[in-house]
């Protein structure tokens, strides 16, 4: 089984609002990057919160990282309503469930700067290569100033050919 192929079966067959962002987004857009974790971006709205509530809980939900106090995490809709971003562990792997992106915005904000792309035979929004740099840009982590140049040079090597191709210039 795929990294990340469980968690988004079940997103997809609950019809979960949302748009891969992060690691996941730059490797279907070409990058070559290992990623430990699915980044998605929500739809804040009722019945959103309800059908990721049923698309993750079979696969137990717990908070991580260095806020994960052993406070007892109700993954409920009432919990996800309450609050906004999310990392969490599963027992398919690490998700981050992100109600807002600094510098992007909102599930609404995004979705004009997403495109479709199908993964393992599904459909689904990711995140466009363009706006994906321009969050890196903005957010200068290590991480993602590392990762920049690779989606630079990625988005370069797509503009060539997308112009190749309209004028027909073949090497």
């Amino acid at each position: 089984m795929e990294p990340f192929q469980h968690l988004l079966e079940s997103l997809h067959r609950e019809r979960v609002q949302l748009i891969i962002v992060g690691g996941l987004a730059a490797v279907l857009h070409g990058a070559s990057f290992i990623t430990d974790d699915l980044d998605i971006c929500y739809q804040r709205k009722k019945g959103n919160y309800a059908a990721l509530v049923r698309a993750l809980a079979p696969f137990k939900p717990e908070l991580r990282g260095p806020h994960n106090t052993g406070i007892p995490f109700p993954f409920d809709e009432k919990m996800i309503e309450n609050g906004l971003n999310f990392t969490l562990k599963t027992t398919a792997g690490d998700i981050d469930i992100l109600g807002e992106l600094q510098f992007a915005g909102r599930y609404e904000d995004l979705l004009p700067a997403s495109v479709k792309t199908e993964l393992y035979g599904m459909e689904f929004k990711i995140i466009s290569l363009d706006h994906l740099i321009q969050i890196k840009r903005k957010l200068r982590r290590k991480k993602d100033l590392v990762h920049l140049d690779i989606l630079e040079a990625l988005q370069k090597m797509k503009g060539r050919a997308i112009y190749e191709k309209e004028n027909k210039i073949h090497q």
